[in-house]
């Protein structure tokens, strides 16, 4: 693994200039990460509207402290500046790494620059 990223969990809310935004607090930096396509994609409808997602696996050390919905940040490597979320962070046992399901998503507009 020789990309890095920082892991970003959605913490409530925070007030910016008056207005409220959506608070993310970090979880761990600098960790290992190895991003990882999965060759399909999967479709998803919400009422009249479908979407195509390419499913990406992300593989990190055993024991990262990691949750659904949380967001690495690949911040060294082949993919730095990508941005994937969490969409299943259950494991199996006896495991070499930790292997979850993301995809990919824009970059949350009030993180700083």
């Amino acid at each position: 693994m020789t990309s890095r990223a920082t892991i970003h969990r959605p913490g409530g809310f925070a007030e910016v200039e008056g207005f409220k935004v959506k608070a993310w607090a970090i979880v761990a930096t600098d960790v290992p990460v190895r991003l990882r396509s999965r060759g399909a994609s999967s479709a998803s409808s919400i009422g009249t509207v479908s979407t195509e997602v390419a499913r990406s696996e992300a593989h990190l050390p055993i024991g990262t402290d990691l949750r659904d919905g949380d967001l690495l940040e690949v911040t060294a490597g082949e993919h730095v500046g990508r941005v994937v979320r969490v969409v299943d962070s259950e494991t199996g046992d006896q495991a070499t790494a930790l292997r979850v399901r993301v995809e990919t998503v824009p970059r949350p507009q009030e993180w700083p620059a």
